[in-house]
């Protein structure tokens, strides 16, 4: 009975820790070490393929994230080091060992809802690192990806604020760490995830104060005539931002028009604002690009015309020759992810333009989406 047992225990041994058959290799042609990517030759592998790759001994994970005739970009799992590879090493690869179904499981052993943590148990030699992730299952079967925040003494500490049914985190909950890459809500800092370029269309209702004698005369009579209805309104056109600074920063370039409108059964007057230049939007969330505080600060060239349509009797409106100048707008408010690469912004801003003799400030409340 023993050597039965012993043969079936040496079997069993060499089924489950025999290095697995290494089926091909590539080159590093290029690498950043702090983000854990690799741009590499010699792998012809598709876009998606998970890889079970050898560093210095240690068995990684990488996905191919995107290819690119000879290039490809592979994204390493941030419990592998890449410290000790150099642009031109060549490493083994295999299909074998890259399953995104490996995963041990851990429980929720205790919650701290104050701070919006919770704490798990991880056995000694077990990789678990500040930044790793893990999907969190709620009772209902929903799911979330959070972060380690800290380890030590055999607890990680994991950030809860991310998940939306964080009141029903309780102990005895089922954690998952990934060895792979998991998918996550929303574009994760510090990968390859983040968009390289956004659009941005808005729309809102500005409170404007016309500062020209003559502009504000003007405004001020028709808004007090009963028989002329006022609609205004602000947009966001043509918005294009690229992130920078590992996507706390978008940069871009954006018209913003503002139009000032008054009707009536034989009057139509319209005020337009028109700015067009740089902006800026700074995310404040490090943690998750695109939800939460943000603040957003746009400058530029700036345009503005007056046109009149009345009959003979009521007068006094006349078509203004337009006035270019220059335009400067700031504010902030919130932003919510609404797929995993889009966004809703509420806004809250302030601007102010000077254009020949006009100049004219505006308090816009806006909803703005970025995909």
């Amino acid at each position: 009975m023993f050597r039965k047992n012993y043969v079936v225990s040496v079997i069993m041994s060499a089924i489950f820790f025999t290095a697995p058959a290494w089926s091909a290799s590539f080159t590093v042609k290029n690498i950043k070490k702090e983000k854990n990517l690799v741009i590499a030759n010699g792998l012809s592998e598709a876009e998606g393929s998970k890889l079970s790759v050898v560093v210095k001994g240690q068995d990684c994970v990488a996905q191919v994230n995107k290819v690119k005739g000879e290039n490809v970009l592979l994204q390493f799992d941030f419990s592998c080091s890449l410290e000790q590879v150099e642009k031109g090493t060549t490493l083994s690869y295999s299909m074998d060992a890259a399953t995104d179904t490996a995963a041990e499981s851990f429980v929720v052993s205790r919650v701290d809802s104050k701070k919006h943590l919770l704490y798990t148990r991880v056995p000694s030699g077990t990789n678990i690192n500040v930044g790793s992730e893990f999907t969190i299952f709620s009772p209902d079967s929903n799911h979330c990806v959070i972060p380690v925040v800290s380890v030590a003494a055999g607890s990680a500490a994991l950030d809860t604020r991310q998940c939306s049914f964080e009141y029903e985190i309780r102990p005895g909950l089922k954690l998952e760490a990934r060895a792979g890459i998991t998918k996550r809500t929303g574009k994760q800092r510090g990968t390859v995830g983040l968009d390289s370029m956004y659009f941005l269309f808005g729309a809102g209702y500005p409170k404007i104060s016309y500062g020209n004698a003559q502009d504000k005369s003007t405004t001020d009579t028709l808004r007090n005539d009963s028989s002329i209805s006022n609609t205004s309104f602000a947009l966001d056109l043509l918005g294009v931002y690229f992130p920078i600074s590992n996507g706390t920063i978008l940069c871009g370039g954006l018209a913003h028009v503002v139009r000032d409108g008054y009707s009536g059964s034989s009057t139509k007057y319209e005020i337009y604002q028109i700015q067009a230049g740089l902006s800026f939007l700074f995310f404040f969330n490090k943690q998750r690009f695109g939800k939460g505080p943000f603040l957003r600060t746009d400058a530029g060239v700036a345009r503005y015309t007056a046109t009149a349509v009345t009959n003979s009797t009521e007068g006094g409106l006349a078509n203004t020759p337009a006035k270019n100048g220059w335009g400067a707008m700031a504010g902030g408010g919130w932003s919510f992810n609404v797929t995993d690469s889009a966004l809703m912004l509420g806004e809250l801003l302030y601007a102010y333009r000077s254009m020949g003799d006009s100049t004219i400030s505006t308090l816009t409340v806006s909803l703005g989406f970025m995909f």
